[in-house]
């Protein structure tokens, strides 16, 4: 028999006006025909709706709508209670893509009173306890719900607000009784002296897990921020990055500040027990094949295959706001030092290893808007269209008119007939308060940089799809960009390289002290080894120093070319960013020509290859020839290789290479007006007595340009008969490549 609850159906609970509220799902129909087929259905409604987790906000309506008709008295409170608990307890979880439970109870928030100190509805109360014990437990109950609902249902006592405020303000705002400020300071400074005590231990990578405990110890003895400790563990990172990288790499591995996301540097269980060999040749086989991969997607798609791998979302955000503060204050107005490089180095370390991601510290990167870049590029520009203006200028143009010495000196006379220095005094105290004038300060090219010196692709091919004409301006860009390549090289190129002849052991030669005299030949010291970040210095051999990178492991992000089709599909791609700019690094366009020269050279080279091979020569390694700076190996290895093909190629990329590329890319136009003003002046300074001499400077200046030099020759000696001696006495020293030109500019006049 129905309660006396259950035959009010559409009694009010009170007499308040009610709002508008649009039903959607519990009607007016259906409230008639609750007792009937209504409820089936509502029911047979949500479990429809829970097999797709997009329905989450219908099955949240449903639920409203139930306790809002309990809440207005349209059902009640019972009898709504009797069809959740019957819906709950049939309902099947394991059909359910959602949490059904955990959306109702958070509907119930919906009804509650936002006053702590407000009590919720009768309505909502009855309804509540209707579905306790059963279907909800009261800890299910305590997650969800207010402390005012969960005092209404007996769950809580009625003190359970004042407690919770208690021990709020207890954990939140009461201030200890003992020295914050002291302990801190003692704290900090224990934590300064353990790291660098430990980096610069005998064995610093072997003390790593002491180190990460005691820094544990000193949080929690000293009560130091978390955020403060990483802080100053980048701070002295930063300082000894050189030194001790990988022991700060180490420790982060180790701390609790690393991601989740990535792999600590605990061993994997399959390693144990193989050999140092077996590792390494594993590893090299794994690294074969992830590189043929690669480069048959880089094939495919592009240059877009290096932002596969760009990580998204897994680095520590704290870790890159900690480094982007530091690098907001070197942008201030009133700091006029520039942003140290070993902070920048850091910052490229951590991007590397993964422990920060570029998109998080990007933003905090000067200049903070596209302006900045495009003052760097209009700048460049505007050098290169100066030196092709014209001649550079000489003294006597840049000097300023002469003084007037007739005219009598206006400097003010001291009581003492001498002259005053009045003017001095007062100039100098200007010059003393002028401030110095900030440095440029670009904090996104130098961070390029060294993240092509630590082997971080994806990042720096971020930065370099952004700005693609920063290895014009940038010589270090191009530097870095050269030594990737040449890594990529190093997987194919040892058999193409010439035998090395071993010229024995250096000795140096001193005079013997003593009577017998004579000398004394002793073997040459070894060079003291020094760790650097600063590529340029790699390349030193001369003092007693060997520099040494810093990060060994900047290779391992460095694709490998297995075979010669990937030489050409690296240099399609990364060679593009680096353009004709090759022709300043022998060693990458060295390389690049011999192993294309050996494989055109092999009968089993496909017409296929072969193309790719002139589209190469074409786009990049001829225009190259006019930056190598009349470097005659250079330009003998380029024609070895263009010797491979016909005369009518080589004809067709001589005139492609004068014609178009020349008058395209702004390097490449300031050296052709440059080598023809530097070739029509030598011509006139030519004379009997000196054929010599300005033949061998001619072929010099016709070694990086011979078309344009011999169209220039061609044409004066067309008109000046006295100028065949000097040119067929240039041609001694043509090289291979120069006289082939010499033939197209003949067959083109």
């Amino acid at each position: 028999m129905d309660t006396a609850d259950d035959i009010q159906i559409h009694t009010p609970v009170d007499d308040k006006p009610k709002q508008f509220f649009y039903w959607d799902f519990v009607t007016e129909n259906v409230l008639n025909d609750w007792s009937g087929a209504a409820s089936a259905v509502i029911k047979e409604q949500l479990n429809e709706l829970a097999s797709d987790k997009t329905n989450d906000i219908e099955i949240s309506i449903i639920f409203q709508e139930l306790i809002k008709t309990a809440a207005e008295g349209r059902l009640s409170p019972f009898m709504v209670a009797r069809f959740l608990q019957d819906f709950f307890e049939t309902h099947d979880p394991s059909t359910s893509q959602l949490d059904v439970r955990r959306i109702f109870l958070q509907s119930v928030g919906v009804f509650e009173p936002l006053e702590t100190t407000a009590h919720p509805p009768e309505a909502l109360v009855k309804l509540l306890k209707g579905l306790t014990p059963r279907p909800f437990s009261d800890v299910e109950m305590s997650k969800y719900l207010e402390g005012n609902t969960l005092s209404a249902l007996n769950i809580v006592s009625s003190m359970y607000g004042k407690k919770a405020i208690r021990v709020t303000t207890a954990m939140v705002y009461k201030q200890r009784k003992h020295n914050l400020l002291r302990e801190e300071t003692e704290g900090f400074s224990k934590l300064i002296t353990e790291f660098f005590t430990a980096s610069y231990s005998a064995q610093p990578l072997e003390v790593v897990g002491r180190t990460g405990e005691r820094v544990k110890g000193l949080i929690g003895a000293f009560e130091l921020d978390p955020g403060r400790v990483l802080d100053i563990l980048l701070d002295t990172a930063a300082c000894t990055v050189v030194s001790n990288a990988r022991f700060f790499v180490r420790l982060l591995k180790c701390s609790a500040w690393w991601p989740q996301q990535l792999h600590g540097p605990v061993e994997d269980e399959n390693q144990k027990g193989r050999s140092k060999e077996e590792r390494e040749r594993e590893k090299e086989q794994e690294k074969d094949r992830a590189d043929r991969e690669f480069f048959d997607k880089l094939s495919r798609d592009g240059i877009s295959a290096f932002f596969e791998h760009l990580d998204k979302g897994t680095g520590n955000k704290v870790a890159a706001q900690l480094l982007g503060f530091k690098f907001r204050y070197y942008q201030k107005g009133e700091v006029n030092e520039p942003t140290p490089e070993n902070l920048l180095v850091l910052s490229a370390l951590l991007i590397k290893i993964g422990f920060v991601d570029l998109a998080d510290l990007y933003p905090h990167l000067a200049p903070l808007d596209d302006e900045g870049m495009t003052t760097v590029l209009n700048t460049w520009r505007t050098k290169l269209d100066e030196k092709q203006g014209g001649r550079k200028r000489n003294a006597l143009m840049m000097a300023g008119a002469l003084a007037d010495d007739t005219m009598p000196s206006m400097r003010p006379m001291k009581s003492n007939g001498t002259l005053g220095n009045d003017d001095k005094k007062l100039e100098d105290p200007k010059k003393e308060e002028e401030a110095k004038p900030k440095k440029d300060d670009n904090q996104k090219l130098v961070l390029l940089k060294y993240l092509l010196a630590v082997g971080a692709l994806p990042e720096a091919m971020f930065i370099l799809g952004k700005y693609p004409w920063l290895p014009g301006p940038s010589d270090d860009i191009t530097e870095h960009l050269a030594r990737v390549i040449t890594q990529s090289l190093e997987g194919i190129y040892p058999p193409h390289s010439p035998p090395r002849i071993d010229m024995g052991s250096k000795v140096i030669a001193s005079a013997q002290t003593g009577k017998a005299g004579g000398i004394q030949t002793d073997p040459q010291p070894r060079r003291k080894p020094m760790v650097t970040f600063t590529v340029s210095n790699l390349k030193l051999k001369t003092g007693d120093i060997e520099y040494r990178f810093f990060w060994e492991e900047w290779k391992e992000g460095v694709p490998i070319c297995r075979e010669p089709k990937h030489v050409v599909v690296l240099m399609e791609t990364l060679g593009r960013v680096l353009g004709v700019r090759i022709g300043r690094d022998p060693g990458v366009i060295t390389k690049v020509c011999r192993i294309g020269r050996d494989r055109l050279r092999n009968p089993a080279c496909t017409s296929e290859e072969r193309q790719s091979w002139i589209g190469l020569a074409r786009s990049l390694l001829v225009p190259a020839i006019s930056l190598t700076d009349g470097n005659q190996g250079v330009v003998n290895e380029v024609w070895k290789l263009l010797e491979c093909f016909s005369t009518q190629t080589r004809y067709s990329l001589y005139g492609e290479w004068t014609s178009v590329t020349s008058k395209r890319i702004p390097e490449l136009k300031n050296e052709v007006a440059a080598t023809e003003r530097k070739t029509r002046d030598l011509l006139k300074r030519i004379s009997k007595t000196n054929v010599t001499k300005m033949s061998m400077q001619l072929a010099k200046i016709a070694t990086s340009n011979p078309v344009t030099v011999m169209q220039i020759v061609l044409g004066q000696v067309e008109g000046y008969d006295n100028l065949i001696e000097c040119v067929v006495d240039a041609a001694r020293y043509f090289t291979p490549l120069g006289f082939d030109a010499v033939g197209f500019c003949v067959l083109n006049r």
